[in-house]
């Protein structure tokens, strides 16, 4: 399920998984069993699928 992801939304995240962004696509928060959250972009590009790291969420 897609959800906006804006900063009050990230900082809450308190569940491991990945959460999908509403408004841009393939942008997502991934949210490790130990807390920490990492942003990932997720593109296809001739036919296969890449991820590419933005670095971690770190809080305000």
């Amino acid at each position: 399920m897609a959800i906006k992801l804006d900063i009050k939304t990230v900082t809450n995240l308190k569940s491991p998984g990945r959460y999908t962004d509403a408004l841009v696509k393939g942008l997502h928060i991934w949210v490790k069993p130990n807390l920490r959250k990492y942003w990932i972009f997720r593109f296809n590009h001739a036919g296969k699928q890449h991820n590419i790291s933005l670095g971690g969420a770190s809080p305000p």
